[in-house]
């Protein structure tokens, strides 16, 4: 009986939370106005509406589309070139190519017969004997 008296015992009790002086005087007041105004706005936890934000996607989306296809594309564009200016275009260094694809443009392209640049004579000539060499070991090094 002494445990029991102790537990009821008002000077044992300690509130471990404090509550704000005159708390308890308006809250009744302020459960029943939310009871009478449950249409009560509430705040948008969105910073954008929902239609804002589907549409942005929508555009996101449709620029990427339109960005992938601009991309793909670009290499077309050579296809309505002349053949002087896509050999401009290797030359100048803005296409790359290897020589197995500069060998098959060529042959693709090939218009007529191969004719080769003609050579003056004299001039190689003069130029094997200014440098002292033998035309025989030029042509027997390269036969």
């Amino acid at each position: 009986m002494s445990m029991a008296k102790n537990i009821l015992n008002e000077e044992n009790k300690k509130n471990s939370f404090e509550v704000p002086v005159e708390y308890f005087d308006d809250l009744s007041l302020k459960i029943q106005n939310r009871i009478q105004n449950p249409n009560q706005v509430k705040a948008n936890k969105f910073v954008f509406k929902p239609i804002l934000a589907y549409s942005l996607g929508v555009v996101l989306i449709l620029v990427m589309i339109f960005g992938l296809y601009k991309f793909s594309n670009s290499d077309k564009s050579i296809i309505n070139l002349n053949n002087n200016e896509i050999s401009e275009l290797i030359l100048n260094g803005d296409i790359e190519l290897d020589d197995d694809q500069i060998t098959d443009f060529y042959l693709a392209n090939q218009t007529g017969d191969i004719s080769y640049i003609s050579t003056n004579q004299d001039g190689i000539y003069e130029y094997l004997n200014d440098e002292d060499l033998d035309e025989q070991s030029i042509y027997n090094e390269y036969n």
